[in-house]
């Protein structure tokens, strides 16, 4: 097993000690003094950077070109003693359904064009999209995370050192079982009992240990879950029929059914970007590449045979985010042919479909368009 540096955890921990996590869009207050901390320390991932970078940078701008005057909305709220948050869903809503009024306009553009391979994305179709971001993190108050876990402000030791021993158990079952002709299961893989097998808390700790800068134990149980990605998809590649495999429904709990292969490809997006991000962290640069080139052939249209594109509205917009990652670490040569990727993903995303809640899937891609504006159409 990888050995742990408990002196940096305990360093960290009683630097943070300070910050309480943000668990949900509704987060406790985080000063910038915090939040700069946090950056300095480790690499924050990348929807809650852009979160954080918008709130205390251009929030109070964009709010100023706001559709809907949100401040006055809060305050009508206030008079009438009603608590925001129990009309959160009615005033996202209006903003969602200004999202979508956004997209037919530029829909309309693209036909009037003749179609996405004849319209090119510029400033002027990206910038009407930043006051609703604004307003959607006012709704939430304090919001500067976007994701379930949000930031990290502490790690527990021993909690880690049981995701690294998970890790050597994922480890043995792909050389062990997934090695052979025979399909795997839980009964073939005797593991301790006191090892749980819970994908969720295994990807929460690799991403704690990213922002925290503990990039060893980060990058080992993230290329953990990636070979484990390859294995299982190398299986499914070659089965003439769906695996029931009890070992990733049940104890692993990453990917539900190995014949869907829209899970498999869901399952490779996650963890490749947080593989991408620790070894864009570290320079390893290349590798980076590589896994940022695999994510891009998620995407409809572009997936290779053997591999189910995805078509869900969030996984799209993490595909598009993962193009601009790629496009920042990559030489000026090759910037064209990905800001031209970039376009076409995001018009192709507005024409299969629409924002299908209130929450990330209109926050999300509100953030990666403010990416787009800071990256490649200043």
């Amino acid at each position: 097993m990888l050995d742990i540096n408990k002196n940096r955890i305990i360093d960290l921990n009683n630097e943070l000690s300070d910050i309480e996590a943000v668990i949900s869009f509704r987060s406790t207050a985080m000063t910038l003094e915090q939040y700069n901390n946090l950056n300095k320390i480790g690499t924050i991932w990348n929807l809650n950077k852009l979160a954080g970078d918008f709130w205390y940078n251009d929030l109070v701008t964009c709010l100023d070109t706001s559709i809907y005057n949100m401040r006055d909305i809060l305050a009508y709220f206030n008079s009438k003693n009603v608590d925001v948050y129990d009309s959160e869903e009615q005033l996202q809503g209006y903003i969602k359904e200004q999202v979508i009024e956004l997209d037919k306009q530029l829909i309309e553009r693209v036909t009037k064009a003749g179609g996405p391979g004849s319209y090119e994305l510029a400033i002027s179709d990206l910038i009407g999209y930043l006051p609703l971001l604004a307003e959607h993190q006012m709704i939430s108050a304090n919001t500067v995370a976007v994701e379930r876990w949000g930031y990290t402000s502490n790690i527990n030791i021993e909690e880690l050192k049981m995701v690294l021993i998970e890790c050597d158990y994922i480890r043995s079952f792909i050389n062990d079982e997934l090695g052979k002709e025979n399909i795997p299961t839980s009964k073939s893989f005797e593991k301790d009992k006191d090892v749980k097998l819970d994908g969720n808390n295994i990807m929460r700790y690799a991403w704690a240990c990213t922002e925290f800068g503990l990039y060893n134990e980060a990058e080992y149980i993230f290329s953990t879950l990636v070979d484990f990605s390859n294995h299982v998809m190398e299986f499914a590649r070659n089965s003439d029929g769906p695996l029931d495999v009890d070992f990733i429904e049940s104890d692993l709990n990453i990917i539900s059914t190995l014949g869907r292969y829209q899970d498999l490809s869901r399952y490779r997006l996650s963890v490749n970007i947080g593989l991408a991000k620790v070894y864009t962290a570290t320079g390893n640069i290349e590798k980076a590449k590589v896994l940022y080139r695999e994510i891009m052939e998620l995407f409809p249209g572009r997936a290779p045979v053997g591999i189910s594109p995805i078509h869900y509205w969030i996984g799209m917009n993490r595909i598009i985010e993962s193009t601009l990652e790629l496009y920042l670490i990559s030489d000026e040569d090759d910037k064209p042919a990905l800001r031209k990727a970039v376009s076409e993903m995001f018009i192709s995303m507005r024409l299969s479909g629409k924002p299908n809640n209130f929450g990330e899937s209109v926050c999300e891609p509100l953030l990666v368009i403010y990416m787009m504006l800071k990256t490649i159409y200043k």
